[in-house]
């Protein structure tokens, strides 16, 4: 005999029949949905992407104002002459700093200024160097620490004589001449050819710059004046680094009496 009544029976037979069965995606659902999440992803990265390059330009711009305020610093208590960290009657000299020892050429201090200076006795500069997130390092530029005529060609010697410090007053244009800066860009994949692949380049597209008024600041590459053309030198001169081709602000023709904006 059953343990059910007619009446339950009935009863549980209407609540199923009134029960909503769940019902599984379907395939096109589920594409769409795909879509739609991938279309979402693709606009949300580029703009991420954005704020994370404005936040590093900003920390880059801070760095560079600090470089400025370091360097006014130096002035104050050197005859206001630019920071001048290498001797050019000792090509190869011997600095040792708290993160430094090496030996450097007269042209070196464009690279390690920071450590040099760290061995002059500003020590928190390097943080600057060595914080910035990536390989790209700030540089001061060689024409602060050259004579304005070594930036000429028709004025430049094959010797180490315009190797001189030069004077803030010097600057003919402060507000356009570059001290210290960084090179902005991005790394790019490029296309080598049929069955050779593609590698990562860093392609340049611009620069961030403390100028000799204090101010920094970040400009495209057209907005920067072509440098001198030959740059620091070539290797006959003693101590020199061996740059052969012209880089924006840091061979400015005519040195600190030149500019580095169009």
């Amino acid at each position: 005999m059953s343990t059910n009544s007619p009446v339950t029976a009935i009863s549980t037979c209407r609540y199923a029949r009134g029960t909503t069965i769940p019902r599984a995606f379907s395939l096109i659902e589920i594409l769409v949905s795909i879509v739609v999440l991938g279309i979402l992803i693709s606009i949300a990265i580029p703009a991420l992407s954005g704020v994370r390059e404005r936040a590093q330009e900003a920390k880059t711009l801070s760095n560079l104002r600090t470089s400025g305020q370091v360097f006014a610093r130096y002035a104050s208590v050197n005859d206001e002459v630019w920071p001048f960290l290498t001797d050019p009657n000792r090509p190869l000299d011997d600095h040792t700093a708290p993160t430094l020892r090496e030996r450097v050429g007269f042209f070196g201090a464009e690279t390690l200024w920071a450590w040099l200076l760290a061995d002059a006795g500003y020590s928190n500069i390097t943080e600057i160097t060595t914080n910035h997130g990536d390989d790209r390092g700030y540089l001061y530029s060689p024409t602060a620490f050259t004579r304005p005529d070594y930036w000429n060609r028709l004025t430049r010697r094959g010797d180490a004589t315009q190797w001189r410090p030069t004077r803030v007053g010097e600057v003919r244009y402060p507000t356009l001449k570059g001290i210290v800066w960084r090179e902005t860009g991005a790394v790019e994949l490029l296309y080598n050819g049929p069955g050779r692949g593609a590698v990562e380049a860093w392609i340049p597209d611009g620069a961030s710059v403390n100028f000799a008024d204090g101010r920094a600041d970040t400009y495209p590459l057209a907005s920067l004046r072509a440098p001198y053309p030959f740059g620091a030198g070539d290797p006959r001169f003693p101590g020199d680094r061996i740059s052969q081709f012209g880089l924006f602000i840091a061979h400015t023709t005519d040195g600190v009496h030149g500019r580095d904006l169009n």
